[in-house]
């Protein structure tokens, strides 16, 4: 086998395993701030340790994991304020993208928008987490994309890794039953009708109070948790526990 061709053969198991790191990540199996040890991975994967550990490098350059002197990869932890933070820079960029994109909406986005918004509920009502979670991410970039500028585009896409560690603990709230991490139907059609609609503001307050709804629900079911559990107490900077 030539070199070029083992080195696409090694790139494509490294994607592979890139993307199955990821889902066994967000299907809530690894805790915060646990390592990740090489070859428990790549048994797992039935794959060497050379791509699981280009895995491991793409999932901390995007944000997931945390990388660790001496001792390789970690969860990255999840604390309320970055969630905060999160919601913060989201909504002021994602109302800059729905102004900009404003003028340039056509048939052909609306339909891509009704597409994306067919996918996400589709995927909802399949039982697919993980994929609503990427049709929702879809749903969302649309905006960004008929935007027209790449370093907004760029700003959503660095957002991506709080979207990831946001469903990692809602996975871990539907174990405790107190919540689907399923995103929310009723309030993406409500979006969706008011990014298709004629009027400006009214999608400007819409994104608004999808955004608002989505961290509230956030915050009262980890308080709910913290109460009926005795494990987690969240302030308002911080994660503590017990």
């Amino acid at each position: 086998m030539s070199d070029a061709i083992q080195s696409k053969v090694k790139q494509t198991m490294a994607d592979r395993v890139t993307v199955d790191l990821r889902s066994f990540i967000l299907g809530g199996n690894i805790e915060p701030g646990q390592p990740l040890r090489e070859e428990m991975l790549a048994a797992r994967f039935g794959t060497g340790r050379g791509p699981v550990r280009e895995a491991l490098a793409r999932l901390a350059e995007r944000g997931l994991l945390a990388k660790q002197p001496f001792s390789g990869y970690s969860m990255r932890d999840l604390h309320v304020a970055d969630i905060r933070n999160y919601y913060r820079v989201r909504e002021r960029i994602e109302l800059l993208a729905i102004e900009l994109c404003w003028p340039f909406r056509d048939r052909s986005f609306h339909n891509n928008l009704r597409r994306l918004h067919d996918r996400l509920v589709a995927a909802v009502e399949a039982g697919e987490p993980i994929r609503s979670v990427d049709a929702e991410a879809d749903f969302h970039a649309a905006v960004y994309i008929a935007s027209g500028n790449e370093p907004l585009l760029r700003c959503w896409e660095l957002l991506a890794c709080y979207r990831d560690l946001y469903y990692v603990t809602l996975v871990k709230l539907r174990y405790a039953g107190l919540m689907s991490p399923a995103p929310m139907s009723a309030s993406h059609k409500g979006l969706l009708d008011a990014l298709t609609g004629s009027d400006l503001d009214d999608a400007l307050e819409a994104t608004r109070e999808h955004l608002k709804l989505g961290l509230e629900q956030f915050e009262r079911a980890q308080e709910d948790h913290a109460e009926q559990t005795g494990e987690i107490h969240w302030t308002l900077d911080n994660m503590v526990r017990r």
